[in-house]
């Protein structure tokens, strides 16, 4: 969930001339809890709840759920992400597994790390996904892997040890921005190669205890338990 990234761009829409309306979802959707949203190169909406996958045009939604006897579904009905790739598909993220979902025809593409599976997957609990520079970053609960969509081929970014993924963003420069158990790292698909963030700007954070990480505007916000802070990156390079 990128709550932080959403949260700074409503705050840089206070004060302009942006209006906001309120829409009722109530009764149209799978569940009223929304996990996820995006919006494919038609204009629906799709939204990602505890209880399966919506599509809204506004008025009313269609309902996509794992179902046992149906061979083209989705494969698990709790929507962590949900991220177009701009190439007629919707990737989706869930507690179950990794889904391509083609808009073209409306069928489902599953990617595991069970033993059977053509496309491994280092878990099967899929709680982001981001796009940078044709390659689609999955965070899985063992790990950070790498879909090139151009060749479909999958790597393993090897994090230190004792590290898990807890947020991934884009840093400047097609790179990544890794928040993990034990730090901020980098990632460059240049070069192939994983840093520890101090490395990439020289900053003296503390590592304990962070939730997420985000660059916005030249400005890295790091969230805590209890508190952000925020570096100004431009003074420090």
């Amino acid at each position: 969930m990128k709550w932080i990234k959403w949260f700074l761009i409503l705050l840089s829409l206070i004060g302009s001339a942006q209006s906001f309306e309120s829409i009722n979802f109530y009764g149209k959707l799978s569940d009223n809890k929304v996990i996820s949203i995006a919006q494919d190169d038609t204009g629906f909406m799709w939204l990602g709840t505890e209880d399966g996958l919506n599509r809204f045009d506004g008025i009313n939604s269609k309902i996509f759920r794992f179902g046992l006897d149906d061979e083209n579904c989705i494969c698990g009905n709790e929507i962590l992400d949900i991220l177009n790739d701009g190439r007629g598909s919707l990737w989706i993220a869930t507690s179950n597994c990794l889904n391509k979902f083609n808009l073209n025809d409306y069928s489902f593409t599953h990617y595991t790390n069970d033993l059977n599976s053509k496309w491994k997957l280092s878990g099967n609990y899929i709680s982001q996904l981001e796009l940078v520079d044709g390659n689609l970053c999955i965070s899985s609960e063992n790990g950070l892997n790498i879909l090139n969509l151009d060749t479909e081929q999958f790597s393993l970014i090897k994090l230190p040890p004792g590290a898990s993924v807890k947020d991934v963003s884009i840093l400047q420069e097609k790179n990544l921005l890794i928040t993990t158990s034990i730090g901020l790292y980098t990632y460059s698909f240049k070069d192939k190669e994983l840093l520890p963030f101090i490395e990439y700007f020289n900053i003296d954070y503390t590592k304990d205890n962070i939730q997420k990480a985000v660059i916005f505007e030249s400005t890295l916000f790091i969230a805590y338990q209890k508190k952000i802070v925020k570096y100004d990156l431009k003074s420090l390079q």
